[in-house]
């Protein structure tokens, strides 16, 4: 696993190998960027926009993954991320595993925990949040969660400003 300590505060970090190429939600890459503030974006186009909004937007060429969109900070300890593609061709998996916290202190220091997963050949994208509390912003309550397409011409949103977060399912 390649692990990035210093993520930053509203900034890109750009041409994380897949190890495969991504084609899917108008997106032929093999490289993607990572916003600090929660966006994943598939190709080498990366915004970071704090503010986040309801999709669809213009922020990048690119297609992206809103995972927690919101103003996310890195305040010196305990906030990275980490990735490595595993497994072989044709089924290798892109693992992206963020942690950063809210630049608000509502929720104390409380962190946002995700896993990304782009699967070659299916090029399924599986996110999976772990190790939140109950603090409605934390279950996303000012972030936004959803998936654009390139050129923003289509998008899917799960939701935006809304704690869809249960802590309590499965």
């Amino acid at each position: 696993w390649a692990h990035v300590e210093s993520i930053g505060d509203d900034t890109c970090l750009p041409a994380i190998p897949l190890g495969f190429t991504f084609n899917g939600f108008g997106a032929s890459t093999s490289q993607v960027t990572v916003s600090s503030n929660g966006v994943l974006f598939l190709g080498t186009s990366c915004s970071s926009a704090f503010s986040n909004q309801a999709l669809p937007v213009f922020i990048s060429a690119n297609a992206f993954l809103a995972f927690f969109w919101d103003d996310l900070r890195d305040y010196g300890g305990g906030e990275y991320f980490e990735y490595a593609t595993l497994g072989t061709a044709p089924g290798r998996v892109f693992n992206l595993y963020f942690r950063g916290r809210l630049f608000s202190s509502v929720c104390g220091s409380d962190a946002i925990q995700a896993r990304i997963q782009i699967h070659e050949t299916s090029n399924i994208v599986n996110v999976t949040y772990s190790g939140f509390s109950g603090c409605a912003m934390i279950r996303g309550s000012s972030a936004t969660f959803g998936l654009q397409s390139a050129g923003g011409t289509k998008s899917v949103m799960a939701g935006h400003n809304s704690p869809i977060l249960d802590d309590n399912a499965n």
